[in-house]
């Protein structure tokens, strides 16, 4: 007998106030709990930059920009670039930005943030929670959204994402939507989780990160979704006055 595949369910959107605004700026999208806003993430300036940089370098069909961030294995610095690119996104076209941790397996973005693991969105895909999202400080258009609990079976979650609404609901609310992915050749289920992106950059670690890696999540990921490779961790001589004119 094949199991009984899980029904697709409309995402729940919850009421967000903060700070008591106006009636008027009210609208059904997103959560503070007891807290509205994310602490604030201190990068440095130039490594926000090149992000950008990265993030104005990318095609995009018209309609929100989804764009995932992977890397081969851990610690090679993806979940970083995923932070830089959303603040870069949201800071330069002014438009309501989303960052997503679907890293399951090494969940960071709480300790990162210092927000509430859960709700996230394990616990939307159980049915247990709305969604949930934090606004992130210091803007005002950038968003966080939390794994949330993961439970034993991880590659469930991106199953049931797959055959319900999930990423068209969050393409009317957000422009540009950042996926902080799990790394392609530690997780089993990494290669589902790609899909939920348009487009999707790699994250290599300068003199760490072997090429046959690079090579294994080129053909992983497909050469028609794969838009490049970021080199983390590299230090130009060429002075950073000096490069603003190449």
């Amino acid at each position: 007998m094949s199991p009984e595949r899980p029904t697709p369910r409309p995402l729940r959107l919850a009421e967000v106030i903060i700070e008591d605004p106006p009636r008027s700026q009210i609208r059904p999208a997103f959560v503070p709990r007891s807290r509205g806003r994310t602490r604030s993430i201190g990068l440095p300036e130039e490594f926000v930059d090149c992000c950008r940089q990265a993030f104005h370098s990318l095609q995009f069909e018209d309609g929100a920009r989804v764009l995932g961030i992977t890397s081969a294995l851990y610690r090679d610095g993806k979940t970083s670039v995923a932070v830089g690119m959303t603040l870069a996104a949201a800071i330069d076209t002014g438009e309501p930005t989303l960052l997503v941790e679907c890293d399951l397996e090494q969940p960071a973005f709480a300790r990162i943030f210092g927000i509430e693991q859960r709700p996230g969105l394990g616990d939307w895909v159980d049915g247990s929670e709305a969604m949930r999202c934090v606004r992130m400080a210091p803007l005002d258009n950038a968003y966080v959204m939390t794994a949330g609990s993961v439970g034993s079976d991880p590659a469930r979650i991106f199953y049931q994402l797959s055959k319900n609404n999930f990423m068209n609901e969050l393409r009317r609310e957000y422009r540009n939507i950042v996926i902080d992915l799990p790394p392609m050749l530690s997780v089993a289920y990494s290669q589902l989780a790609c899909q939920l992106s348009d487009r999707t950059l790699l994250v290599a670690r300068h003199g760490v990160t072997p090429v046959r890696d690079l090579q294994a999540v080129s053909e992983m990921v497909g050469r028609e979704r794969l838009t490049g490779v970021v080199l983390n961790g590299y230090a130009s001589r060429v002075p950073s006055w000096l490069r603003r004119f190449s």
